[in-house]
């Protein structure tokens, strides 16, 4: 098997009485594009400082090409220059007195690149971010997109092995973050750098990642594809979590061979032991509107109706739970208006109540 470009190992960061990282562990494939996903406050930035050596591990190991780079067992602790990996910075970070030439060589001078070396690889990324007229400008005279490629730029000048990403786009407006994660598609085909994202945003992380990390209060839920977190959610909080619109999980509570929702009547039990409480996903998608009570329906108070190329996405509370139910055309409804959602025959998935909470119920 090919070693890992990135391993983790029982990572763990407090600051003071806080576990900002809580025993994470994490391989990451060479030239794969893995997106850090998770809420704010859930760690994921953390673990990219730690990847980037700005940050010490409490305990835990990490290693980066094979060798090992940070170890609280062993006092190891590569500072970020003798990592071999870039890191773009949210706010850009570009010298405000340097042009845009001066800031993609600056690295390579002070790597101790030749200065032919230098300026063929500051033509060559220039090239490769499509801005080869700004090479004279400063910062202040470039657009907030044009800032970003340049930062992008300076990072890929030195060849690291593995780039790192801080919420690059958040500055960006949406026109400009659409342009742009389609440029870094196109870099990370380019390049074939191992690449880490961190972000909150999941539109970016599925148009992204090769590979997406949940994250939650400093651990990771699930790491996986981004076509198997949707598919096959590990947790509740990530099937609630991850989606456009996200799944609904509901408590369910074993009564006589069956699962209760409240006074609601959901579906078979399936040999699950009489009381035992478990959470019931339910795809948006699967649920239906009706007019009247009937077997498997909920009665809603709808919050919202949002019209989405030809269909709609109804965001409704039952008591503290929120539902969402997509439907195939457009629905016409005042917000407080009472509907029923019928349930499908049986939930898409179950998962036992281990004290956990999901985010939609």
């Amino acid at each position: 098997m090919t070693e890992p470009a990135i391993e983790v190992r029982k990572l763990w960061k407090r600051f003071g009485q806080v576990d900002a990282v809580a025993g994470v562990d994490l391989d990451v494939p060479p030239g794969a594009f893995l997106v850090l996903l998770g809420p704010s406050g859930c760690g994921k930035t953390t673990v990219l400082r730690l990847l980037a050596g700005l940050e010490e591990p409490t305990t835990g190991e990490i290693r980066i090409g094979g060798r090992t780079v940070a170890s609280g067992a062993q006092g190891t602790m590569v500072p970020p220059a003798g990592r071999g990996a870039g890191l773009v910075f949210q706010s850009y970070a570009l010298w405000p007195h340097m042009t845009v030439w001066g800031n993609i060589e600056w690295p390579l001078k002070v790597a101790r690149w030749s200065p032919a070396d230098r300026s063929a690889r500051v033509r060559e990324v220039l090239s490769l971010l499509s801005i080869e007229d700004l090479e004279g400008r400063y910062p202040s005279e470039i657009s907030g997109g044009q800032q970003q490629r340049v930062a992008i730029a300076r990072t890929l000048a030195p060849r690291p092995r593995v780039l790192l990403f801080d919420e690059p786009l958040s500055n960006l407006d949406a026109k400009l973050r659409v342009e742009m994660r389609a440029e870094l598609l196109r870099i990370h085909r380019a390049t074939g750098a191992t690449s880490v994202y961190v972000t909150h945003d999941q539109i970016e992380a599925l148009a992204l990642a090769t590979h997406v990390a949940v994250m939650r209060e400093g651990r990771i839920e699930q790491v996986a594809p981004p076509a198997d977190i949707l598919a096959t959610p590990a947790t509740p909080f990530v099937a609630t979590f991850v989606g456009t619109p996200p799944g609904n999980v509901v408590p369910a509570v074993v009564h006589e061979g069956r699962f209760w929702w409240h006074d609601v009547d959901l579906a078979p039990a399936g040999g699950v032991s009489e009381g035992e409480r478990r959470w019931l996903l339910y795809r948006p998608e699967q649920i239906s509107v009706c007019a009247e009570p009937g077997p498997r329906r909920v009665q809603v108070t709808l919050a919202e109706a949002l019209p989405l190329v030809g269909r709609t996405v109804l965001t409704c509370w039952h008591g503290s739970s929120r539902i969402t139910a997509v439907v195939d055309r457009v629905v016409r409804l005042d917000p407080g208006a009472t509907l029923y959602l019928g349930l499908p025959d049986a939930p898409a998935t179950s998962y036992a109540d281990n004290g956990s909470q999901a985010g939609g119920a």
